[in-house]
């Protein structure tokens, strides 16, 4: 066994990963990392995605909200979620469906999840709040706002222009609040279903 071990040791002493995971993957991973569970030791930062809830797009296809809204799933292009499920047509038309609809295909585990924000990500990322084209990040540790940095650096990460330091705070804390609302939805939601089970 430990000659398995250090032969583990030896071939990915040079790798550092990152991960970008919903709040359930990226829980796991920490919980993995405080005991010290291979191969947790060389992921060496995690990015977080804001989720009310993930599903499978083939489910989402087959689903009755797509027909009674006359949507062939051959026509969508994207899809994104922020306050709404966004449908992105190749026509150009956005169909927004409201998120309590979405809920109804939730993977199982999904409903009892009380995690929206990643709070234990280095950075946390997610549409909520932003404009399109934009991101909105929260950075949570100090490896984060390393990788932050060195993107910024880099010029892969442009920052909303034109705005003033007051605007800009204004921004910030209507995002905040936004998120916190989300959050607390989802642990309502959360709570609600625990109690329906018993």
């Amino acid at each position: 066994v430990m000659k398995q071990i250090n032969h583990y040791k030896q071939a990915n002493k040079a790798q550092r990963l990152a991960v970008v995971g919903t709040p359930c993957q990226i829980t796991a991973i920490k919980k993995m990392q405080a005991i010290s569970i291979v191969p947790s030791d060389i992921i060496k930062y995690t990015i977080g995605l804001f989720c009310m809830q993930c599903f499978e797009m083939d489910s989402l296809m087959e689903k009755e909200f797509l027909r009674n809204r006359n949507i062939n799933p051959e026509e969508i292009s994207s899809v994104n979620v922020k306050e709404d499920f966004i449908l992105n047509l190749k026509s150009g038309i956005k169909v927004q469906i409201p998120m309590k609809e979405v809920e109804k295909i939730a993977r199982p585990a999904c409903p009892r999840c009380r995690h929206f924000a990643n709070d234990f990500a280095d950075i946390s990322v997610g549409g909520l709040g932003s404009p399109d084209g934009y991101t909105t990040v929260m950075i949570r540790t100090i490896e984060g706002k390393k990788r932050f940095a060195d993107a910024m650096f880099a010029g892969r990460i442009e920052l909303i222009g034109g705005i003033t330091t007051e605007e800009r705070k204004a921004d910030r804390a209507r995002k905040v609040n936004l998120i916190k609302e989300f959050a607390a939805r989802k642990e309502d939601r959360a709570e609600s279903y625990i109690e329906k089970s018993r």
